[in-house]
């Protein structure tokens, strides 16, 4: 639920395994860090006064960077070679798909 709180209507969103996702951005470099740091202070956040403890640590790790400029093929081929080894998220920047693990 937090992810998809973080998320803009034009990204995606998809659970690859009970704890892996798979997110794809449209974003710039700096708005790609926005993300990333904006789900460390809602984490923080949430977890402050959270009874049930903190929420289970979020890890990303960037896979690859697509061209948007690239053919269906070539940007589905990666997503579902990430996708099927259950390592999510990817950043779409305006001239590239970033993309990272969460």
């Amino acid at each position: 639920m937090l992810l998809n709180y973080l998320l803009h209507s034009h990204d995606l969103l998809i659970k690859t395994s009970p704890s892996t996702w798979l997110v794809v951005q449209h974003a710039n470099p700096e708005s790609a860090a926005s993300f990333l740091s904006r789900m460390a202070k809602e984490t923080t956040s949430l977890n402050r006064n959270r009874p049930q403890g903190p929420l289970p640590v979020l890890d990303v790790q960037q896979q690859g960077i697509l061209s948007i400029h690239a053919s269906g093929d070539e940007l589905m081929h990666p997503i579902r070679c990430i996708a099927n080894a259950a390592f999510p998220s990817f950043a779409l920047s305006p001239d590239h798909y970033e993309v990272n693990h969460v």
